[in-house]
């Protein structure tokens, strides 16, 4: 019912305008400019409409490509919520706080101490291009363990286009796969139920490798530019993506495993939100209040990316509002687990929890996965590029070659 509400102020898909040049770098600046002002009533709530109306007005538009549509429609609620959070902080750029390093950065360089207009907007610049808080005192938790920080610029880049080559080569055999699945799904509940839900897992399962590896991509490309270039340092980049061996638990692959780009973003709202109702930090509610509304939070941002493209929800709100619920009762089972052993036999079955968490996660993701990946197939967001088509379409080809000869 919402959704025909809200259809009734935009245009049909088919009708929208193509998106405006200056669009994305003028909703940029607009963020970048209202940090540099610093906070006021009336400043944070002008520049917080502007950036509002830059999110709403989104859905009008298109860039003529359903994945880059969606790819780029979601960071105007981002922009919104990071002002926001801001606009309540003074946050303060620290440096590389790496005391093994001879680089000594100057510290604790906060919104009001440039005394230039050029040397405030280069600092809210640097803190609108950060989204883990890289050098600034609120770094985002587990950032992943950072080898390449020394390496020279020439070796960094180098480092980073080898891994560009191998999160491409991934997300190519992934969608090669899905296609292939897909291809040949279409006979097997017919001829064997069991294979239908096997494939099912497995198409599921590279729609996440493809997510995985999409992050990879974008990522190590962007750093690899930046640092090229002399914007930034190899220090300031990071992993994006922690070793998969972390995902030891639902909970675990979301805020360590996984990429941490929307991690303040999400989170700062439930942690406000508990406060304000007067729980204490680490309490049960205040846990999860902020659990269920972060992922509340991330539906809202996939479901306006979905929305842009296809006025309506493609099963973002299944998949991220049923991660707390899994979550919940995992930790429940772990209380349980905890409360139930002997503690002198903790140490003797931590390879036992290992694997029956590995074991969870897997069957969690393999059945939570369907309604977002099904939806992202179908919408062209998952082989919407030039080349992810064609390895699609390659997987499909063979899919096809595969049943006529079985047939």
């Amino acid at each position: 019912m919402l959704e025909r509400f809200i259809n009734t102020l935009y245009p049909l898909i088919e009708e929208r305008s193509p998106l405006p040049v200056l669009y994305i770098p003028g909703a940029f600046m607009v963020l970048v400019f209202g940090y540099a002002i610093g906070p006021d009533p009336i400043r944070t709530t002008t520049i917080s409409l502007l950036l509002v109306l830059f999110a709403l007005r989104r859905p009008c538009y298109t860039v003529g490509n359903t994945a880059q549509d969606y790819g780029l429609s979601g960071w105007f609620i981002v922009f919104v919520l990071l002002f926001l959070d801001f606009s309540a902080t003074n946050p303060r750029w620290v440096g590389r706080r790496d005391e093994s390093s001879s680089r000594k950065d100057n510290e604790s360089i906060t919104r009001r101490d440039p005394e230039t207009w050029p040397q405030r907007l280069a600092w809210a610049l640097r803190l609108a291009t950060t989204l883990r808080g890289i050098g600034w005192d609120w770094e985002v938790k587990s950032v992943p363990r950072h080898l390449e920080a020394d390496f020279s610029r020439l070796k960094f880049v180098g480092k980073r286009m080898l891994d560009l080559a191998l999160h491409t080569l991934v997300k190519l055999i992934s969608l090669y796969i899905i296609g292939f699945c897909g291809a040949i799904q279409q006979d097997a509940p017919s001829s064997s139920p069991w294979m239908g839900w096997l494939l099912r897992v497995v198409e599921n399962w590279c729609g996440a490798i493809w997510s995985w590896n999409t992050v990879g991509v974008g990522y190590v490309a962007i750093s690899a530019i930046a640092v090229l270039l002399g914007m930034s340092e190899p220090w300031e980049w990071p992993p994006i993506l922690n070793s998969v061996a972390t995902a030891t638990s639902v909970r675990r692959t979301w805020s360590v495993a996984y990429h941490q780009i929307l991690r303040r973003t999400v989170q700062q709202p439930g942690i406000r939100l508990a406060r304000l109702l007067g729980f204490k930090k680490g309490s049960i509610p205040s846990r999860y209040i902020q659990l269920y509304l972060a992922f509340y939070i991330s539906f809202c941002i996939h479901w306006w990316q979905q929305y842009v493209i296809t006025r309506g929800d493609k099963g973002e709100f299944a998949f991220f509002m049923m991660q707390p619920l899994v979550i919940t009762l995992e930790d429940s089972v772990q209380w349980v687990w905890r409360n139930a052993i002997n503690p002198k036999r903790k140490q003797d079955l931590l390879w036992f929890e290992i694997a029956v968490g590995y074991a969870w996660t897997f069957t969690a993701f393999a059945f939570t996965l369907t309604p977002f990946v099904k939806g992202m197939v179908a919408t062209g967001i998952i082989g919407g590029s030039p080349e992810d088509a064609i390895a699609m379409l390659l997987g499909q080809r063979h899919g096809a070659k595969y049943l006529q000869y079985w047939h």
